[in-house]
């Protein structure tokens, strides 16, 4: 299965959501690809000629220290590093549409901002249009949790982001388990 997150500016959140998958998926028996970008170009624009944005540092470092404290190592070290040295990239219905089987965003603008560029990517009665469509959910409105639908911005909440995060992947993991 390949899941793809959404977030503003693919500098934490999908990232987080991205490396946390890559964790646990194994320990749900779960073979799942990743991948992720941002679906506001303005913002994405800031970072595309810099180096990494100081959020996806601070994220990253984050999940090191959980990493580090959950005896994580090898291979899935790799991985998650590897996840936090892309360049940012802006989120395209065409091609990451048809690559996903779920595309999942951080909070609801972004989940209406993306379905909104699927709208303006495809015709009116495309069978590409309303099968895009229906993957693009919310991370916590697909992983069936209560409360606010949102994942807060890293930037203002660091660790509660993590760990909204960390929970709302352990969630997606087990409707994907009980799906398949």
């Amino acid at each position: 299965m390949n899941i793809f997150y959404l977030c503003s500016g693919n500098k934490c959140r999908s990232r987080l959501l991205s490396a946390y998958t890559s964790l646990f998926s194994g320990d749900y028996g779960l073979d799942i690809e990743t991948d992720s970008a941002g679906v506001d170009a303005g913002d994405i624009y800031r970072w595309v000629n810099s180096d990494l944005p100081s959020g996806s540092r601070q994220a990253r470092r984050v999940i090191g220290e959980q990493l580090d404290e959950w005896g994580i190592e090898g291979e899935v070290l790799q991985k998650v590093d590897d996840i936090f040295s892309q360049r940012v990239k802006l989120f395209d219905p065409e091609e990451h549409g048809q690559w996903a089987d779920l595309i999942l965003t951080a909070t609801r603008n972004q989940k209406i901002m993306a379905r909104r560029m699927v709208r303006n990517t495809y015709p009116v009665f495309s069978r590409e249009r309303r099968r895009t469509l229906r993957k693009i959910r919310t991370v916590k409105e697909y992983g069936r949790l209560d409360g606010d639908p949102d994942i807060l911005d890293y930037i203002n909440a660091r660790i509660v982001t993590a760990k909204q995060c960390e929970f709302a992947v352990k969630s997606v993991m087990e409707r994907v388990r009980k799906e398949s």
